[in-house]
């Protein structure tokens, strides 16, 4: 170990033998970044990465020279999958001691293949995109990507845990149990991993069958009954040849008063606790109500004061000349689109926004009250334009299909079902090149997706 301030080489004493500092805090730091690194190694070794992967991070943090302990943690990182991560610590590494470092060799092995590398990237980036997925609701497309992802990298954890959460969110525990399964063959303690294993098992039902001996009944020669009564070790325990006395009206007068009994501690323990709960839960709801009141009326009075600037701007404009007659129209557009964005009609707020020719030099109420009203109304009047084509393809009117489709084309850029759905109503009303020229935009902007397959098909017929 050497001294912080010098770097002679220190002693067992409390101070640097060469410089007099004092290195009592700093031989401890360096105690703990040590016995963080072992304790790390022993976790590593035991398959318990995410435990490896925090004590290696306590012991860089302390001693950031530790170089044992940062290439240890590169190496946890690259068999959890994080390649990225891991030549990271590496290139760190190397930098704190460039000579006699296998960080040196481990970059190495990974820059002899830089195909491999490139792949590495690229599932990285199929990650992100399958996380998107997930994020917009497109779980079968989610999963698709995280496939591809797991095929380039198989030791990625977080692919795995993204893919078992979509599982379970399918109700597919099966699977989901396969693929946590084969996360903790990786990392075997994980926190997530066994999260969702937790999670997995509570679905099912696990039923324990319990063998019980029956009474096993046994006649003697004199023709009497004895039954022998076994316990679990086998051992005989004799009747009792004791009798209660009986007595039926008793017995029903016993049970009556017991009903009773039974029925009035429900009720003074159980009652009074109800309805507190109701009434908590009550102001609770109560509570959340006002809250949402309170936001309704804000966001009104914010969208008055919206219209009212806009009303103001636009008169000003009408008295600016001619040369505005477009600007006129765009506000007149907008007024439109929030009137009917209120009355919650949107597929009219959508088509009123769409006839906005430019935003650019609007005003900064103009630009807010337009993001507002577009982004609801587009996806709006996108799902419900969608479910109106379908009827109108499965009704065999293609032509208002068609134009149905092209305005959720419009509306949702991101969807490769209404472009390919596009592309065949052209396609069933007779008009091939518009829907050759429809397939190849869901090959050219969607090509991962499910879609894309058969538009390649629809193309090479």
């Amino acid at each position: 170990m050497n001294c912080f301030h010098c770097g002679n080489v220190l002693s067992e004493t409390d101070y640097c033998t060469s410089c007099g500092e004092d290195v009592r805090v700093y031989k401890k730091i360096i105690y703990m970044s040590n016995r963080f690194y072992n304790m790390g190694l022993i976790r590593a070794q035991n398959r318990d990465l995410s435990g490896a992967a925090d004590l290696l991070q306590r012991s860089v943090r302390l001693n950031k020279k530790n170089t044992q302990a940062r290439n240890l943690l590169g190496l946890v990182y690259f068999e959890m999958g994080e390649v990225v991560q891991a030549l990271s610590q590496w290139v760190i590494s190397q930098n704190f001691q460039p000579l006699k470092n296998l960080a040196d060799e481990y970059i190495n092995t990974i820059q002899e293949n830089p195909n491999r590398f490139d792949a590495i990237n690229q599932s990285i980036k199929k990650y992100n995109t399958g996380l998107q997925y997930a994020q917009q609701g497109s779980d079968d497309l989610a999963i698709i990507q995280l496939k591809k992802v797991l095929s380039v990298n198989p030791n990625l954890i977080k692919a795995y845990q993204l893919i078992t959460l979509l599982y379970i969110k399918t109700e597919d525990y099966d699977r989901a149990r396969k693929m946590i399964h084969k996360a903790l063959r990786i990392d075997a303690c994980n926190p997530i991993s066994l999260q969702y294993e937790k999670e997995i098992n509570a679905k099912y039902t696990v039923k324990e069958e319990t063998n019980k001996k029956e009474p096993q009944i046994k006649r003697e020669e004199n023709g009497e009954t004895n039954r022998e009564y076994l316990s679990g070790y086998d051992v005989i325990i004799p009747p009792s040849t004791y009798k209660e006395p009986s007595n039926g009206a008793m017995t029903v007068l016993n049970v009556i008063i017991g009903i009773i009994i039974g029925a009035a501690v429900v009720y003074c323990l159980v009652t009074p606790a109800r309805i507190a709960s109701v009434k908590n839960d009550s102001s609770a709801e109560l509570k959340e109500y006002n809250n949402k009141i309170v936001k309704l009326e804000s966001d009104i009075k914010t969208r008055d004061n919206q219209i009212e600037t806009l009303n103001s701007e636009k008169k000003d404009l009408e008295n600016s000349g001619d040369n505005s007659k477009s600007k006129i129209s765009d506000y007149e557009n907008l007024l439109s689109a929030y009137n009917s964005y209120v009355a919650k009609d949107y597929v009219t707020s959508a088509n009123h926004i769409s006839k906005i020719s430019d935003t650019s030099s609007a005003s900064n109420s103009f630009q807010t009250l337009y993001t507002t009203v577009q982004k609801k109304s587009y996806k709006e009047a996108a799902a419900k334009l969608m479910e109106e084509a379908e009827e109108q393809f499965n009704g065999s009117d293609y032509k208002n299909a068609i134009k149905s489709y092209k305005k959720v084309c419009t509306y949702d850029t991101t969807s490769a079902a209404a472009v390919y759905m596009l592309a065949r109503a052209y396609e069933k009303n007779g008009d091939n090149d518009n829907a050759k020229k429809y397939y190849q935009q869901v090959v050219d902007k969607f090509p991962d997706s499910d879609q894309a397959e058969r538009a390649r098909s629809a193309l090479d017929k």
